[in-house]
């Protein structure tokens, strides 16, 4: 009998690399990844809209053992999300060109891919991130009360960031 692999992080964001899928990680984990002293338990990625990176990513994901459920759609090309399973770990990947904030304007794949930071793992391996000031638009795209919450980490890591060095 087989024995069960958990779910590596580290080994899913390498072979994103590997297959070279246009990827964000967003999300709190993103936030954490940002420095921000935040908690949270699962995974969320933004891939380009593209057909070919879907088609890469199904593959990756086939590749992997890893089980796609498309959301609103038995067809994937045409669901805007995608749940993705491997060993009870869930991952939502979400789809789209993109979204409408609830406090009014938008957000696009292409302008979070544009000014994305590129972080270096452990080993090596490059992970895609948005800028802070895109992932506070992801943040208004719910407004949950969560969402609220982490847009006051995003804004405070901004002010930090931005903030001149003490003469």
């Amino acid at each position: 009998m087989e024995a069960h692999q958990p779910f590596d992080p580290l080994k899913f964001i390498r072979a994103l690399n590997k297959a070279e899928i246009k990827y964000l990680l967003i999300g709190r984990r993103a936030l954490a990844f940002h420095g921000a002293a935040v908690q949270t338990v699962d995974y969320d990625f933004f891939i380009s809209y593209e057909k070919e990176t879907l088609r890469l990513f199904l593959e990756l994901c086939d590749r992997l053992g890893m089980e796609v459920s498309p959301f609103g759609s038995d067809d994937p090309a045409k669901s805007y999300k995608l749940s993705v399973y491997l060993e009870g770990e869930k991952i939502d990947v979400f789809r789209a060109k993109g979204y409408s904030m609830k406090s009014g304007g938008s957000v696009t794949f292409d302008e979070m891919w544009r000014s994305r930071e590129v972080i270096k793992l452990d080993g090596g391996a490059k992970l895609n991130l948005p800028s802070l000031e895109c992932l506070e638009k992801t943040k208004r795209i719910r407004l949950s009360p969560k969402d609220v919450e982490d847009i006051k980490y995003i804004r405070e890591l901004i002010m930090r960031r931005d903030r001149p060095p003490p003469a």
